[in-house]
């Protein structure tokens, strides 16, 4: 089984695939004309791929029983390890979006208090 990052394969492309998408869900949600419409076609293309990978098996239920049968590792610590991994991700979530909403935000001039008088 190929791990990426202590992941399998399936789960990091998925993961990689939500941030791609999310990203550019904000950035089309940002452009005028017919590109800020394509927000609901691309969420619901990611939906769509999502339950794709999700629903369809990559290995037949004859493979896995037997791959069971041959070893069987347990990992104890597995439970601490995906708790922290979504802490973790949970909180890049959210820093991402305070540093996209702080880069959108407008800048405003400041207004002029001073009144100027012309002498002539």
């Amino acid at each position: 089984m190929a791990l990426v990052l202590g992941l399998g394969s399936g789960l990091f492309s998925l993961i990689v695939l939500w941030i791609v998408g999310v990203f550019g869900v904000f950035l089309l949600s940002r452009m005028s004309g017919a590109l800020s419409n394509a927000t609901i076609p691309v969420v619901l293309l990611l939906i769509l791929t999502t339950v794709v990978m999700v629903v369809y098996p990559r290995k037949t239920l004859q493979e896995e029983l037997q791959t069971q049968k041959q070893s069987q590792n347990v990992d104890t610590l597995s439970t601490p390890r995906i708790v922290i991994f979504t802490i973790i991700c949970v909180f890049v979530l959210i820093g991402m979006f305070f540093l996209i909403q702080h880069w959108f935000e407008p800048i405003y001039a400041p207004a002029v208090t001073a009144k100027r008088t012309y002498a002539f």
